[in-house]
């Protein structure tokens, strides 16, 4: 990896991450996020379809990672909650409360900095985190300098991660913002989603293309050039790999089973969503309607037993092609 090109990502990613965010609610989830972490608070990152007029539906809602110095110390959590915040991080929550007339709703997710870094390192257990961290982020709060730049070089490491990774999953040249976009849809490959991931990366794209386009299509792909990784043809336009074909063959391989071992970590994350998100069958069957017409009545008895009876569901909607 070029240390320049690196330290031109983080200095990027930062200046990013400093755009105000429009929005009167959000003054009400940072009082909300400052009084249930406290003193542990040390960053609140603003991210998904929410950021963008393009990205935002009509029943969108915001999300919010949330960065505490150490989760175990927390008031106001069960020692259940604390024992799932050491297992596959982050833990997930759902908020959705009514307060002098308006409605106010969200998820968040709250993550150590132990774990951002873990997650967001160049050797990253799956790809469910640095996915996401790779794509644009608002910070809304931070304690401190030292916790901008910490959060600025993770998402840096994040974005070079998925960058060269995702150019092997790609089976015939490219154009540079094919590539972006297939990079964008990094988090998605191991994740079962209801929507269409090339569908969702495509609007990520359209919604800071600007963005999207220094970072990727300049700075990393530059990158890329620079390792031997990919050389970009100028009379075609298109991405070729800058290596043999066997060489090209074996990374590809490598990315296979990194994304597998992903899919496996994602659905033991399944069970912990449960035990943690407030009305997480409804917002499934909620998503499941919106984005395919298609309405579910599951039973009380079923939803206790969720985790045995949901998977008769999970597979009659995975063989419908509804379940990506």
């Amino acid at each position: 990896m070029n240390k320049e090109l690196f330290e031109n990502a983080v200095a990027l990613i930062r200046g990013k991450l400093l755009q105000p965010i429009p929005g009167e609610d959000i003054e009400h989830f940072l009082k909300l996020f400052k009084k249930k972490f406290g003193d542990h608070l040390l960053a609140v990152l603003h991210y998904g379809s929410f950021l963008s007029d393009i990205t935002r539906k009509e029943d969108s809602f915001r999300d919010f990672f949330v960065v505490v110095d150490s989760f175990l110390e927390l008031k106001g959590f069960s020692q259940m909650d604390k024992l799932l915040s050491t297992f596959l991080p982050p833990n997930l929550y759902y908020y959705d409360e009514v307060v002098d007339g308006t409605r106010y709703v969200c998820k968040y997710n709250v993550i150590t900095i132990y774990d951002f870094n873990t997650y967001t390192s160049f050797y990253p257990p799956d790809n469910y985190l640095l996915g996401r961290f790779s794509k644009r982020m608002a910070l809304l709060y931070y304690r401190d300098e030292k916790v901008i730049d910490e959060i600025a070089t993770g998402m840096a490491r994040s974005a070079f991660f998925t960058g060269e990774k995702s150019f092997f999953t790609i089976v015939r040249p490219v154009t540079v913002e094919e590539w972006i976009m297939n990079a964008l849809s990094f988090s998605y490959m191991a994740e079962e989603r209801i929507e269409d991931f090339s569908v969702k990366s495509r609007e990520l794209y359209l919604a800071a293309k600007e963005y999207y386009n220094k970072l990727y299509g300049g700075i990393i792909l530059k990158n890329l050039e620079v390792e031997g990784v990919a050389r970009y043809d100028y009379g075609t336009g298109l991405l070729f790999p800058a290596m043999s074909r066997e060489e090209f063959i074996n990374r590809k391989k490598e990315i296979e089973e990194y994304l597998r071992i992903s899919r496996v970590r994602t659905r033991l994350r399944w069970p912990k969503m449960i035990l943690t998100v407030d009305k997480w069958v409804d917002q499934l069957l909620w998503k499941l309607e919106r984005v395919h017409g298609i309405k579910l009545d599951i039973s009380p008895w079923e939803r206790k037993i969720i985790l045995i009876t949901g998977w008769r569901y999970y597979f009659i909607l995975k063989k419908k092609g509804k379940v990506k």
